[in-house]
């Protein structure tokens, strides 16, 4: 098989890609999944699972397949599920540690040049956690997404749990 850029995969370089892919799928939506629900399991969060439960509870009948589960277009028409999950992402992100890139030209960003070969690296965490765009930080408060605490447009801008460019993460979508 050949890559985008034309060069051969051979089988290692292909296993790497799918292991690559298997990992990123499950052992980021696995943790997400669990620091969600560890989360909304802490007494202080009582409320916000409580919030969850009674969105979840609307969902109309007709909104559910044949076992009573929402449908997918369903679980999309949740506001406050998206406010919890984005909350989660901004304090437990899958890759909260720093996200090396480099460049192979020089750069001008801000003002700063940035020499050609340079690593430089952004951390989710650090991003996650700036006061200025994210009031009280540390805490746990999905109303921060339905634009209850702090401007909307700005922490979207910083929001940077997949990352971005031509290595972000599929799970954006």
């Amino acid at each position: 098989r050949k890559s985008g850029n034309g060069t051969r995969f051979d089988g290692l370089d292909m296993a790497s890609e799918l292991a690559d892919h298997f990992l990123a799928c499950i052992d980021t939506t696995s943790d997400s999944l669990m620091f969600a629900i560890w989360a909304l399991s802490r007494e202080e969060n009582r409320k916000y699972q409580e919030k969850l439960i009674d969105e979840v509870d609307q969902i109309p009948n007709t909104d559910c397949n044949g076992e009573g589960n929402p449908k997918a277009e369903a679980v999309d028409k949740l506001p406050y599920l998206d406010a919890v999950i984005k909350e989660t992402l901004r304090l437990y992100a899958p890759l909260p540690a720093s996200e090396p890139r480099s460049i192979p030209a020089d750069t001008t960003i801000d003002g700063y040049l940035i020499p050609a070969g340079t690593v430089v690296s952004m951390s989710p965490y650090t991003l996650h956690c700036n006061p200025e765009v994210f009031p009280e930080p540390l805490k746990f408060k999905p109303e921060r997404w339905l634009g209850q605490c702090g401007d909307l447009a700005e922490m979207k801008k910083w929001f940077w749990a997949f990352s971005s460019g031509g290595r972000m993460g599929i799970g954006l979508k």
